[in-house]
């Protein structure tokens, strides 16, 4: 008797639906749940056991079999709360969540600049250079790079680079403001040497100081463009490898009085690059195609799982976490990779913090061909997710693109979620030169069927089967055009 007594009290406690509401939360090192200052807004989670029925603000939400929900509802900034109320025959439970606008973080005082403190002499700590004040990235500078500042906006240096061509550096971001002065003469450039090296070619130019340069891609027809700012062309000798090379022939043009233009044109596609300035000059160094045999074999690969440690990334309905949906798929993707003949690194294989530079870091060290990141996607504040959201991929340099676009049509053709097509966008996985890189965003953790299928048993090896899919027709297509 005792022990059946005891079985209906737990049926009892087990019929009184929970509520876990997983969107707006309070993140660690918060006060209270934060959102943006928006007329309406998402709020998600989960109520359990199956079967209850809930309602957010008087509203009913749609309750998916798991027990997931999500509504977009309009936001009370007077109550700044949410009131849900669950149902499951005659029990019911409620819960309120509290919210606000997160307060914006009190800046540090900036010195202020007058026009007779310039010119100025200023060393970059190596931060990006932008358009405007508040513009996108431009230029990505050697820290300890010294560079004329000709006047201050908005906590940023000015600092020409033409007569009607400027870049803007944070103040608080400069390694050392060295005073009212300015640099020397441009410097001259008097040669380039260009070496064959093991896994490619090396282009050289003696200079005696570091400046700003602008290292840029171009695919058709593949050339790299470098542009040397505060320089001097006197260049009258070039100096190439004996036999073919992947650099067909170099030329250069003084565009302006301080900017030197050299066009590197290539025998193919472009693979990936890198430059670096070094004691007594500047090293651009030009990555040969690697040598593919049958599959995959020759490749290699940089899997890289996002977040990871005390970065969750983004979460689900029923609280699954993106940095361990990520690490699950990734692990499958390489054991995948690794069947079909390529050598694959992991830049984590397991619940650690790895910082942005040490993964492309890693990835470089590797020798990688391809940088792989993978990801799943969640909305900002304010946007409707009753739309059409589905499988995005992302990249910077035009050499990836082709690479974005060939996963990014596999991994469409696999799941079948909205195409929600390529991104360029300027984000840190993506950003460097060695090797094609992007990123995918597979699906949308935070929205209940997709993070079901996320979290199914066999959505692993189907990513995995669709990643190998992209990657084989990326390779098939590079290196057709490739002529060496």
């Amino acid at each position: 008797m005792i022990q059946s007594a005891l079985l209906v009290m737990v049926l009892m406690i087990q019929a009184v639906p929970v509520i876990d509401v997983v969107y707006p939360r309070t993140a660690p090192g918060e006060a209270m749940p934060y959102i943006a200052r928006v007329d309406s807004n998402f709020i998600f989670g989960s109520v359990q056991p199956p079967g209850s029925r809930l309602w957010i603000d008087g509203i009913e939400a749609k309750v998916n079999k798991n027990g997931s929900f999500l509504a977009f509802q309009k936001v009370d900034w007077n109550r700044k709360s949410y009131l849900l109320k669950a149902l499951l025959g005659n029990d019911s439970s409620k819960v309120e969540v509290t919210f606000s606008t997160k307060p914006v973080a009190a800046t540090p005082p900036v010195r202020e600049y007058s026009p007779g403190d310039f010119p100025r002499q200023i060393e970059l700590s190596g931060q990006p250079l932008r358009t405007d004040p508040r513009g996108t990235y431009f230029l990505f500078p050697t820290a300890g790079t010294k560079v004329t500042a000709t006047s201050f906006k908005a906590g940023n240096f000015r600092i020409p680079l033409t007569a009607d061509r400027s870049a803007w550096v944070e103040a608080r971001t400069v390694r050392n403001d060295g005073g009212k002065a300015s640099l020397d003469d441009p410097v001259s450039v008097w040669r380039i040497d260009i070496d064959s090296t093991e896994s490619g070619v090396s282009l050289f130019l003696p200079i005696d100081r570091k400046l700003l340069v602008r290292l840029a891609d171009e695919p058709s027809p593949a050339m790299l463009t470098l542009e040397l700012f505060g320089a001097v062309s006197h260049i009258d000798k070039i100096s190439y490898p004996a036999g073919e090379t992947i650099i067909r022939e170099v030329t250069w043009e003084q565009i302006a009085d301080s900017v030197i233009r050299l066009r590197i044109g290539l025998n193919g596609s472009l693979w990936g690059y890198s430059g670096e300035w070094e004691e007594k000059g500047y090293r651009l160094t030009v990555r040969n195609a690697p040598a593919i045999g049958r599959r995959l074999e020759g490749l290699c690969i940089a899997i890289d799982p996002g977040h990871g440690g005390k970065q969750d990334g983004s979460i689900g309905p029923t609280g699954l976490k993106e940095k361990d949906a990520n690490l699950r798929v990734a692990k499958t993707v390489v054991e995948r990779l690794r069947n079909a003949g390529a050598t694959v690194l992991l830049t984590l294989d397991q619940d650690s913090t790895v910082g942005l530079p040490d993964r492309t870091g890693l990835a470089e060290s590797f020798n990688a061909d391809l940088l792989i990141s993978l990801h799943h996607n969640a909305l900002p504040d304010g946007v409707n997710p009753f739309g059409n959201f589905g499988t995005g991929t992302y990249y910077y340099r035009p050499q990836s693109h082709d690479l974005a676009v060939a996963v990014q049509n596999a991994v469409v053709s696999e799941f079948g979620l909205w195409d929600e097509g390529v991104y360029y966008n300027d984000l840190a996985l993506v950003r460097p030169t060695f090797q094609p890189g992007i990123l995918l965003e597979s699906a949308y953790i935070m929205l209940p069927e997709q993070e079901t299928l996320i979290g199914s048993s066999d959505y692993p090896s189907r990513l995995a089967r669709a990643i190998e899919k992209g990657v084989a027709t990326f390779v098939h297509e590079r290196l057709t055009n490739y002529s060496r």
